[in-house]
């Protein structure tokens, strides 16, 4: 994830001005909308670089929404890590993959399958656990 972030943030600096940033003087408030999990894996290390190098700016997470990418366009965050296509996203704003994840599905051992791959009728048919994050 550190090479993401070191891939991230020279784009981010010249979003926010281009100009000289100094990072030890600036009281910059950065908004930034992710999802629980891209917060959780990526700014948790550059809250802790902003720390040492600009201790003065304020870094805010806003929950992901369907609208967070209009509020990223429309200047009211200034960073949108999240999910989705690139066809959500509305003219103007600049996309970048950062990473791709595989889901899985975890299943008791306990129960028998068919094969090594479940089909969705057989996935349907078994008892589930839901975390909801969407709010």
């Amino acid at each position: 994830m550190l090479i993401e972030l070191c891939r991230l943030l020279p784009p981010l600096d010249d979003a926010i001005g281009g100009s000289a940033f100094d990072p030890a003087t600036s009281h910059q408030r950065f908004r930034v909308t992710a999802t629980d999990y891209t917060a959780m894996a990526l700014l948790g290390e550059t809250v802790r670089m902003c720390r040492r190098s600009a201790t003065n700016i304020f870094v805010e997470v806003v929950e992901w929404t369907d609208e967070s990418y209009q509020l990223t366009s429309s200047g009211q965050c200034d960073l949108a890590l999240g999910i989705g296509s690139a066809s959500t996203v509305p003219n103007g704003l600049k996309v970048e993959v950062l990473c791709r994840q595989r889901f899985v599905c975890l299943i008791n051992s306990d129960i028998r399958r068919p094969a090594k791959r479940f089909s969705l009728d057989d996935y349907l048919s078994r008892p589930h656990a839901v975390v909801d994050t969407a709010g």
